[in-house]
């Protein structure tokens, strides 16, 4: 039998595999028929430390999702009317639902771990390091390696960015999208996450390991909730490109999670 950790890394590569685009008409079958069986198998040597909700909960609703999908060209058409076709439904780069911009410091941070741990993006996999399937792909690098750092890792590059990209799913006007069983894949992976690497509890906040200065003098904090956002500087730059094209900036009060809940696109809240 594998030993958990083992699972975890198996389980996050696994997902991986499921988030890429689908284009070899043999991939329906094996979200049809071998992704459920592999997730059951690998969700139960997760011990269900987190929200005391099991991941295999999603399960059946997957298996119906995909079995509603006839064959590997219908596949490849819902896959890209949520993650391909623009404008974008749904964006599987973690980096905007994050730092609330393109470019922002966990794109800088993800490089680094990338660099730290050896790994690095092959030709035929053209997206930026922040894509959901290499994140999930260097998690379970990172697992497998050393998994006294996957926790961290999870916590400050992977679960903050995944409530704002559900609920991309959940507010989009098409019911074909707000139903995908991708949609449910999503659910999957956030609560196996959330029950593999569990909040951490105490006087001290997790923060993440990729601000190299401490959020003190010079910061900008949330307007809502207080949480740090990011320099004076890199939001003056941000201010002033987005003045230049007569864009809005208010937006840039707000950390993500608290700029999404404003602007009314989640019905629960947007916490990690």
């Amino acid at each position: 039998m594998q030993t958990p950790d083992n699972a975890r890394a198996e389980l996050w590569w696994t997902l991986a595999r499921a988030f890429l685009p689908p284009r070899d008409p043999a991939m329906l079958v094996a979200l049809q028929q071998a992704l459920p069986d592999s997730l059951a198998a690998l969700c139960a040597e997760i011990p269900d430390t987190g929200d005391g909700a099991p991941a295999t909960r999603h399960l059946p609703a997957l298996v119906s999702g995909f079995a509603g999908i006839a064959d590997g060209h219908d596949l490849l058409v819902h896959y890209s009317q949520c993650f391909l076709a623009p404008p974008i439904r749904v964006s599987l780069n973690l980096s905007p639902y994050i730092d609330g911009t393109t470019g922002g410091p966990s794109l800088d941070a993800l490089e680094r771990w990338m660099a730290a741990f050896d790994v690095t993006r092959t030709a035929a996999f053209p997206e930026g390091p922040d894509h959901l399937a290499c994140v999930l792909e260097l998690l379970g690098v990172i697992e497998s390696t050393d998994e006294s750092f996957a926790a961290d890792f999870a916590h400050a590059l992977v679960l903050p960015g995944l409530p704002g990209l559900l609920a991309r799913f959940d507010f989009d006007d098409d019911p074909a999208i707000r139903e995908s069983p991708y949609q449910v894949l999503m659910e999957t992976l956030l609560t196996s996450l959330r029950s593999a690497y569990p909040r951490v509890t105490g006087d001290t906040p997790r923060r993440p390991r990729y601000r190299q200065r401490p959020p003190g003098d010079g910061w900008r904090h949330c307007a809502r909730c207080a949480a740090p956002i990011a320099t004076d500087k890199e939001l003056s730059v941000i201010e002033t490109a987005l003045k230049r094209e007569g864009l809005p900036v208010e937006h840039l009060r707000f950390c993500p999670e608290c700029r999404d809940a404003v602007r009314g696109w989640t019905k629960k809240p947007l916490s990690a």
